[in-house]
């Protein structure tokens, strides 16, 4: 009887260290991914790469925008004591690939994206309504959501899509948080990663554009940063809504201005072909879809007016293919955000 139980103590200890090992090597390193945002820098800097990898594949015609944002990910990522939180501000027209590539950035820092703890995205007119009585109590849950994620990991990703239909005043509770403070009550915000979407400038871009190919005749890969950042940091300023008169600005804390360029046919043609392979409808003719965007100006329409945004549109209306809704659930704390996308991925 002796022996027998012997046996069974062997077998339990064995049994559980094998099940230790596998924890320890298998679930607890795919559990720490999805749940931490304490990683190597070696592993930073390999999912930079894959970024690297992905934005040209998947982001048309934005060679402005790709560059710089890789730019300033890997410094910031790879940065174990940067001075300040990352600032990034998008401008550009709908259908230009702003929504779309906070998306790839959150994607590919943080297992599950837009779904992970550590990603926070607010949609201004859904999350932050327009109306004055609300701006304090706005101000607060702001303030607390980016308290409570510096806390909890402090190099959280904060996403503000159209910013332009939110109060300026809202930003003001962020300031401290992306200024160049080391703590503030023993916390550190110098991890963080403030992304803001806008229209904002998106028609001086497209203006400056216009000059640059037709009137300047430059082919598009050589227009580069400095043709815009002016015009951004100004318009971005100055017009009515999301940054107007910010304290971001006035004192210097957006690291990037970043403009997104109106689209042209062939890069409406690259949507439009991405579009038929991820939904296997290879008997729709990318040139069709293409043809069917309208164009801008119209005395020399070069520019397509929506961008990609109604590339998917055009493929559920004109060939009768069901459009589907995706609906993700953000982690916003007490805005209780959630992210709805409708039409094409390229959208916005």
């Amino acid at each position: 009887m002796s022996t027998i139980k012997n046996l069974h103590v062997v077998y339990g200890v064995v049994a559980f260290g094998v099940l230790s090992i596998f924890i320890d090597r298998y679930y607890y390193p795919n559990w720490l991914a999805r749940n931490t945002c304490q990683i190597p820098v070696a592993e930073r800097i390999a999912k930079w790469k894959n970024l690297e990898r992905d934005l040209p594949r998947e982001i048309f015609g934005q060679h402005i925008a790709i560059d710089t944002v890789l730019r300033a990910v890997y410094s910031h990522i790879t940065n174990e004591a940067p001075k300040k939180g990352l600032v990034l501000s998008f401008h550009g027209a709908v259908g230009t690939g702003k929504t779309f590539m906070s998306q790839l950035i959150a994607k590919h820092l943080y297992e599950g994206g837009f779904e992970s703890p550590h990603v926070t995205s607010f949609v201004g007119p859904l999350h932050f309504l327009n109306d004055e009585s609300k701006l304090g109590e706005n101000q607060v849950r702001l303030k607390s959501n980016i308290e409570t994620a510096a806390r909890r990991c402090g190099k959280e990703i904060f996403i503000f899509d159209e910013v332009d239909k939110m109060r300026p005043e809202i930003f003001d509770a962020i300031v401290p948080y992306i200024d160049y403070y080391n703590a503030i009550d023993g916390i550190d915000y110098r991890g963080l990663t403030f992304i803001f979407l806008s229209n904002t400038g998106a028609s001086a871009i497209g203006e400056r554009m216009h000059d640059l190919r037709t009137i300047g005749r430059k082919p598009r890969e050589t227009i580069n940063i400095e043709h815009f950042r002016e015009i951004l940091a100004d318009k971005a300023f100055k017009e009515h809504g999301g940054l107007f008169k910010s304290s971001m600005i006035s004192q210097r804390l957006v690291d990037h201005f970043i403009p997104f360029l109106p689209l042209e046919k062939e890069h409406i043609l690259m949507c439009a072909r991405r579009d038929i392979v991820k939904r296997r409808v290879h008997f729709i003719p990318p040139e069709k879809v293409a043809d069917q965007i309208k164009y801008i100006p119209t005395w020399k329409p070069i520019f397509a007016e929506d961008g990609c945004k109604r590339v998917l549109s055009i493929h559920c209306n004109d060939f009768w293919i069901p459009c589907f809704v995706t609906t993700s659930n953000n982690h916003s704390g007490n805005f209780e955000a959630s992210n709805v996308l409708v039409g094409s991925k390229y959208g916005n």
